[in-house]
């Protein structure tokens, strides 16, 4: 008997079990949209599909939860939890691709080339009513990548500089660029000469300011998914915030880098070959 039973809690344990289906590209250029198919037989509108950062060797089936969640959108495609015919059907797919509503959560857009796992989640909750997640089934591996072409370009073609080597306390601040490339929510940050590594003041390429060009009331982003591979930005008392040093700058001698990445680590960027100074 003790055979039977242990037969039959597999059989029931089967009938229970959760069927579902996750199509993930397994490499996706840096910057294009990642877009991601899922089937469920009991979807739910606390589902999500989440991408983690991944290393070569980790487990697949083990429930990321406790990880750094970077990016996540509920199967209806943003992220309130809400009822949908990709609920109700428990097919559909959603992407991730910077234009609001945000799936951005420990990092923006867009993803920074690396190994990612896409994982299948449901939302819920313990006893003491904290936030609790369930794998539904084995995340899928992904890999972002930036061609050596674009590298080459940023090695080759790209540059930052200062329109002047002097400003004025107070004076507008004018940058040209040539990323090499068109990018999203690539930057062009001041420095100071004591801290290359932490910048004090910057704007977007493609939107010259620092709020984007995303501007859906109540999923604001700040994200800027306009895109410039060269032209100037400015720095003024209009464009600039969300950082250290408020407008203006003040007297002293900066660095300009322009950074192609948005979250860290920046270690694809340019810097210009020369300092400017307020005065």
């Amino acid at each position: 008997m003790f055979y039977v039973k242990v037969a039959l809690s597999v059989i029931l344990a089967d009938l229970l079990a959760v069927t579902a289906e996750l199509k993930v590209p397994k490499k996706r250029p840096f910057g294009k949209r990642v877009k991601v198919e899922f089937t469920v037989d009991n979807a739910t509108k606390d589902d999500y599909i989440g991408i983690y950062r991944y290393k070569k060797g980790d487990p697949l089936d083990i429930n990321p939860f406790s990880e750094s969640l970077q990016y996540y959108v509920y199967l209806c495609n943003s992220q309130d939890r809400v009822t949908c015919d990709a609920v109700e059907n428990g097919s559909g797919s959603v992407s991730f691709d910077g234009v609001d509503p945000t799936e951005e959560y420990n990092d923006q857009w867009p993803l920074n080339p690396r190994k990612y796992k896409v994982c299948h989640m449901r939302q819920g909750e313990d006893s003491n009513e904290d936030e609790t997640g369930e794998l539904i089934q084995d995340c899928k591996e992904m890999k972002v990548r930036i061609s050596e072409s674009k590298k080459e370009k940023v090695k080759n073609k790209a540059f930052v500089k200062a329109v002047k080597n002097t400003y004025k306390f107070e004076e507008t601040i004018k940058a040209d660029f040539n990323l090499g490339f068109k990018s999203p929510n690539s930057w062009v940050g001041i420095y100071t000469l004591d801290d290359l590594e932490n910048e004090i003041m910057w704007v977007y390429t493609g939107c010259n300011n620092v709020l984007g060009d995303q501007v859906v009331t109540g999923g604001e982003s700040n994200d800027c998914n306009e895109k410039r591979r060269k032209g100037q930005v400015k720095f003024d008392e209009s464009n600039t915030g969300r950082a250290p040093q408020d407008w203006p700058l003040p007297v002293g001698e900066y660095a300009l880098k322009m950074q192609y990445y948005n979250n860290p680590p920046h270690n694809l960027f340019k810097q210009a070959e020369e300092t400017f100074s307020v005065v």
